[in-house]
């Protein structure tokens, strides 16, 4: 659901910026690219984090109307923790497709397909298909950085740091390259 519905809220952010004219203005302005990055990155995640609060309603009432143990509010709120992780890292992917282009479809698309090839990748069944045809080392290393693979081991409930460092690496990598982007067009001018 987060791969149909971050692109389209991504692809804005800076193609937007740059197709009107006031990414100049922006760096004009006595902000830092990282600042601006990170209030970009930080807006959306809040109103990632406020439209998954509206889907608290379905946990809720299966807790009411469930049964007589109801629901189990530890691995809901891994669920949900995980959600928000992978939302950052889909974020963040976004935003540096949106920066690589100054038109939104463009940008979008862009990020559409960067995302599907990253949770692709992280699917087992992909993986089997394709590991007669690559080697096993390149077949890990592509598992290893798809965040859907963090993403299923903590909504098991298993909350592990190697799973948040990963994310934080993985948006602060993204974070960083959209950066660099931004960084040379203000050199550029």
């Amino acid at each position: 659901m987060f791969l149909v519905f971050v692109a389209p809220l991504t692809m804005r952010l800076w193609a937007e910026e740059r197709k009107m004219g006031t990414l100049e203005l922006l760096m004009t302005f006595p902000v830092s690219v990282p600042k601006l990055i990170a209030g970009k990155f930080i807006a959306s995640l809040i109103f990632l984090s406020l439209v998954m609060l509206l889907t608290l309603g379905l946990p809720l009432t299966l807790s009411v109307f469930g049964g007589a143990d109801g629901l189990n509010f530890g691995p809901v709120a891994c669920a949900y923790l995980a959600s928000l992780m992978l939302a950052g890292s889909y974020l963040a992917v976004g935003m540096f497709c949106s920066s690589l282009t100054r038109d939104q479809l463009v940008a979008m698309l862009l990020a559409l397909v960067a995302l599907l090839a990253i949770t692709l990748f992280g699917d087992p069944s992909f993986q089997l298909q394709f590991s007669s045809v690559v080697p096993d080392w390149l077949l890990g290393a592509i598992n290893a950085i798809s965040p859907s693979r963090y993403f299923q081991s903590i909504t098991r409930g298993v909350l592990d740091t190697r799973d948040f460092v990963f994310y934080i690496c993985f948006c602060g990598f993204f974070l960083y390259m959209n950066a660099l982007v931004l960084q040379g067009r203000r050199v550029r001018g």
